[in-house]
This record gives structure tokens, sequence and C-alpha cells, in this order.
């Protein structure tokens, strides 16, 4: 009864029987527009009150019919509007107790605060990568595909609802580096150990989100210039970004990988532990505990836990890395 085409349907069979009554009493008890309007009216509301002239056998026939049928269809519509909204309400409680339940349950995931245009794109790309988001934006609900919580971000309680004690990462697009700033301080405390990507565009603010717990700061102004810089001096490079980077059916990425305690890589170069030819895994360069990245493969520092490898290749043969590094020595 919500839809477009029953409505049309509904108002379709109100006009032809009340056309009908119209038309009926004015060639069967002769009475004008006003009187014939009048009659069918009241014989369809069932109202009861008199005729305006009494009723020869044909005109009582045709009021019958009119009550018949005008009454089955008022019971009618008024039982689908009923159900309607009663299926409507039920359906809506059903799907709000499921996200609830969902959003209880859901660990290890990213909370993208805000979803205009900047949130739009991140959440695409992070939807391909296959992550599990919860998505927190004041005006728009629906997000296909990933769990939307319509609130403001900047609010407690809706960060804990999102299941930020148990989130994995943090990533806020909103337009005022003032809300970003909030969000992230408030993130900061209630979870130290997110990872927390902020959107700044003022670098007096970038420093005070980096002070506030920010992991990392993203202007698009910055990244916008330096993308049509590259496309103008280096394009070569700019197409080897935009492979490495592209989620479609490209799938070379390059990708974080943690040397963890008891690894089989532990105490070997890097140059030693044969990603390459076991894998086809490049390693670009290693970031020890004190965060300076020694470029290259050749280095003949042993590797310790704890480092990272940056790693170049595809998504599979990195999952393959990932799954060997981690396994302890027998």
């Amino acid at each position: 009864m919500f839809g477009r085409r029953p409505f049309l349907t509904t108002l379709v069979a109100i006009l032809a029987v009340t056309s009908i009554g119209i038309a009926g009493f004015t060639l069967i008890e002769g009475y004008s527009l006003l009187d014939a309007v009048y009659m069918t009216v009241i014989t369809l509301s069932t109202v009861g009150f008199r005729e305006v002239v009494p009723l020869s056998a044909a005109g009582k026939v045709l009021t019958i019919f009119l009550i018949v049928f005008g009454f089955g269809l008022v019971v009618t519509i008024v039982g689908s509007w009923t159900r309607g909204l009663i299926e409507g309400e039920l359906r809506d409680l059903i799907d709000r107790r499921r996200m609830e339940r969902m959003l209880a349950e859901i660990s290890d995931h990213f909370i993208v605060c805000g979803y205009g245009r900047f949130g739009v794109r991140l959440v695409r790309e992070l939807q391909q990568r296959g992550l599990a988001l919860v998505v927190i934006d004041r005006e728009r609900e629906v997000v296909h595909g990933v769990l939307a919580i319509r609130a403001e971000a900047t609010d407690e309680d809706v960060l804990k609802r999102a299941g930020i004690e148990r989130a994995k990462g943090l990533l806020t697009t909103l337009s005022s580096d003032a809300d970003n700033l909030y969000i992230t301080i408030t993130a900061h405390e209630l979870n130290p150990e997110l990872i927390i990507v902020s959107r700044c565009e003022s670098e007096v603010n970038e420093r005070r989100l980096l002070s506030a717990g920010a992991t990392r700061t993203v202007s698009s102004y910055e990244i916008g210039g330096h993308r049509m810089a590259q496309a103008a001096l280096h394009p070569r490079v700019l197409d080897f970004v935009d492979m490495v980077t592209d989620v479609g059916d490209k799938r070379m990425s390059v990708g974080e990988l943690v040397v963890s305690e008891g690894s089989p890589i532990v105490g070997i170069p890097v140059r030693a532990a044969g990603l390459a030819e076991c894998f086809g895994v490049v390693v670009l360069g290693v970031v020890p505990k004190d965060g300076l990245i020694e470029f290259g493969q050749t280095s003949s520092r042993a590797l310790e836990a704890g480092d990272i490898l940056l790693t170049f290749g595809d998504e599979e043969s990195i999952g393959r890395v990932a799954m060997a590094i981690s396994e302890a020595r027998e």
C-alpha cells in the first residue's frame, strides 16, 4: 500500500465506485449532479443521512451495490494500510535489533566517521578490501553492505555503540578540523591502541591532531596537489602507484608484515630470508624499532622481532608470506 502502483490502484478503484454511484443516481433517480454526489458520498461512507427523495426499486439495488462494494473497498484499504504499518514497524524493529546485535559482536573493524564525498570513496575502497566497517553519519543512514549508525560521531556514546573499544582503527573524514580533533581525543581516550587517521586541512591543526592521538593525518589539498605534480613530472611513477593501490582486477599491493617472536626469519638478514625466491614477494624495506626505514633487501642486519617488512607483490603471495613468517620455530 505504500508503493506508487498500489496507491494508484486503490485510487482508481475508489474513483470507479464513486463514478458508478454518481452515474447511477443521475440516470436511475434523475438526481442533479450535486444530489448524485451527495447520495454517493453518504452511501459509501455509511453515515446514514436521509435520501434526497425516496428511492425506487432500482435505486435501492444501486444503493445496496454501493454499500457492499464501497464498504468492502474501505475495509480492504484500511486493512492493507494497517498491515503495512505493522509489517513496516516490525521490519524496522527487527533490522534495528539485528544491527545492534552485529554492532555488539563486531571486532577488529574500522570505524569511518562521516559519509560525505571523502567518506564515500574511503568506504568503497575499504569495502573492496573486505574489511569490517562501521560508518557513522548524522544525515545519511543507509550505507550498502556495511553497518551504519545515523548519529553524531562526536558523541562518545555513539563511538562506544560502534564498538570503539574492540576496533582496529578509526578514520574521521568530517570537513571540520574541530570535529575531527574532538573525535580523535575521545577515541584515543577510549582505546589508546587504536589506529587513528584524521582528515585535516590546516598545518596548525595537524600538529594538534597528532598530539591528541592521531596516528596519521591526511589533507585532501596536499594529496591533490602532490598527485597533480607527479602526473606532470613523473607520470610513469604515478602509473605504478595507481597499479599497486588499485583494488579492482589488479591485485598487486604494498603490504606491511610484522616479524613476530619466534618467527623463522628472526636472526637472519632479509637477503637470506628468500622471500622473493620462495614467494615472489619483493621486500622494499625494513622498519626497525627505531622507526628509521632501511630501503632495499640487501641489508646485512639480522631481523629482529617487531621489525616491519615493507613488501610488494600480489595479495595472495603477501598473505602466504605473512603466514610463513608468523610460524614459530619447532
